[in-house]
Protein backbone atom coordinates (compact mmCIF):
# COMPACT_ATOMS: atom_id res chain seq x y z
CA UNK A 1 0.00 0.00 0.00
CA UNK A 2 2.32 2.51 1.17
CA UNK A 3 4.86 1.67 -1.83
CA UNK A 4 1.66 2.28 -4.17
CA UNK A 5 0.48 5.67 -2.76
CA UNK A 6 4.40 6.84 -3.02
CA UNK A 7 5.35 5.25 -6.49
CA UNK A 8 1.63 6.28 -8.23
CA UNK A 9 0.73 9.25 -6.23
CA UNK A 10 -0.72 11.05 -9.38
CA UNK A 11 -3.28 7.98 -10.09
CA UNK A 12 -6.41 8.67 -9.38
CA UNK A 13 -8.00 6.95 -6.31
CA UNK A 14 -10.71 4.24 -6.43
CA UNK A 15 -12.72 1.68 -4.79
CA UNK A 16 -10.74 -0.59 -7.03
CA UNK A 17 -7.21 0.77 -5.87
CA UNK A 18 -8.68 1.39 -1.94
CA UNK A 19 -9.53 -2.34 -1.95
CA UNK A 20 -6.27 -3.86 -3.27
CA UNK A 21 -4.65 -1.12 0.01
CA UNK A 22 -7.56 -2.69 2.33
CA UNK A 23 -7.06 -6.76 1.29
CA UNK A 24 -2.64 -5.78 1.41
CA UNK A 25 -3.09 -4.01 5.32
CA UNK A 26 -5.54 -7.32 6.15
CA UNK A 27 -4.19 -10.07 4.38
CA UNK A 28 -5.48 -13.00 6.27
CA UNK A 29 -9.01 -11.27 6.55
CA UNK A 30 -9.27 -10.81 10.19
CA UNK A 31 -8.31 -8.18 12.47
CA UNK A 32 -7.41 -9.62 16.10
CA UNK A 33 -10.40 -12.07 16.81
CA UNK A 34 -12.85 -10.80 14.47
CA UNK A 35 -13.03 -12.12 10.18
CA UNK A 36 -13.19 -9.21 7.99
CA UNK A 37 -14.66 -8.91 4.52
CA UNK A 38 -11.65 -7.25 2.84
CA UNK A 39 -11.83 -5.38 -0.64
CA UNK A 40 -15.65 -4.87 -0.15
CA UNK A 41 -17.14 -2.10 1.10
CA UNK A 42 -19.28 -3.42 4.55
CA UNK A 43 -22.67 -4.68 4.58
CA UNK A 44 -23.80 -4.46 8.15
CA UNK A 45 -27.62 -3.46 8.99
CA UNK A 46 -25.84 -1.18 11.75
CA UNK A 47 -23.14 1.25 11.17
CA UNK A 48 -19.61 1.18 13.26
CA UNK A 49 -20.16 3.71 15.95
CA UNK A 50 -16.89 5.40 18.14
CA UNK A 51 -17.88 4.92 21.86
CA UNK A 52 -16.17 5.97 25.18
CA UNK A 53 -17.51 5.17 28.50
CA UNK A 54 -18.45 2.43 31.06
CA UNK A 55 -21.54 -0.07 29.78
CA UNK A 56 -25.07 1.87 30.93
CA UNK A 57 -22.96 5.18 30.16
CA UNK A 58 -21.99 5.29 27.13
CA UNK A 59 -21.14 8.00 24.56
CA UNK A 60 -21.26 8.31 21.50
CA UNK A 61 -18.75 9.76 19.43
CA UNK A 62 -19.25 9.52 15.99
CA UNK A 63 -21.55 6.67 13.81
CA UNK A 64 -20.80 5.92 10.47
CA UNK A 65 -23.14 6.19 7.62
CA UNK A 66 -25.55 3.02 6.99
CA UNK A 67 -24.10 0.34 4.82
CA UNK A 68 -26.75 1.16 1.79
CA UNK A 69 -24.67 4.80 1.73
CA UNK A 70 -21.35 3.38 1.82
CA UNK A 71 -20.45 3.42 -1.95
CA UNK A 72 -22.48 6.44 -3.09
CA UNK A 73 -20.42 8.45 0.30
CA UNK A 74 -17.16 7.18 -1.38
CA UNK A 75 -17.85 8.02 -4.79
CA UNK A 76 -18.63 11.67 -3.60
CA UNK A 77 -15.18 11.35 -1.30
CA UNK A 78 -13.85 10.07 -4.65
CA UNK A 79 -14.82 12.98 -6.57
CA UNK A 80 -13.78 15.62 -3.86
CA UNK A 81 -10.11 13.78 -3.49
CA UNK A 82 -9.39 13.47 -7.39
CA UNK A 83 -10.53 17.10 -8.19
CA UNK A 84 -7.89 19.10 -9.65
CA UNK A 85 -6.06 21.37 -7.20
CA UNK A 86 -7.15 25.19 -7.69
CA UNK A 87 -3.98 27.75 -7.55
CA UNK A 88 -0.80 27.47 -8.01
CA UNK A 89 2.72 27.91 -6.43
CA UNK A 90 2.54 31.70 -6.10
CA UNK A 91 -1.04 31.27 -4.01
CA UNK A 92 0.95 28.40 -1.76
CA UNK A 93 3.87 30.85 -1.45
CA UNK A 94 1.64 33.65 -0.53
CA UNK A 95 -0.09 31.35 2.08
CA UNK A 96 3.18 30.42 3.80
CA UNK A 97 4.04 34.09 4.04
CA UNK A 98 0.77 35.40 5.66
CA UNK A 99 1.26 32.00 8.08
CA UNK A 100 4.39 32.96 9.05
CA UNK A 101 4.06 36.69 9.89
CA UNK A 102 0.52 35.83 11.46
CA UNK A 103 2.25 32.83 13.81
CA UNK A 104 4.73 35.59 14.90
CA UNK A 105 2.25 38.71 15.36
CA UNK A 106 -0.67 39.29 17.58
CA UNK A 107 -4.00 38.50 17.10
CA UNK A 108 -5.01 40.46 14.57
CA UNK A 109 -6.43 38.18 11.58
CA UNK A 110 -7.20 41.33 9.47
CA UNK A 111 -4.34 40.23 7.00
CA UNK A 112 -5.70 36.47 6.98
CA UNK A 113 -9.24 38.35 5.83
CA UNK A 114 -7.42 40.77 3.41
CA UNK A 115 -5.84 37.27 1.91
Amino acid sequence: MLLDARQNFNDPLGAERLARWHAGLLPDGRSGLRTIRTGAWRDDTEGPQVISGRIGNERVHYEAPPAARVQSEMEAFFAWFNAPIEGDGLERDAYYVILEEQQSSTLDVTAWLLW
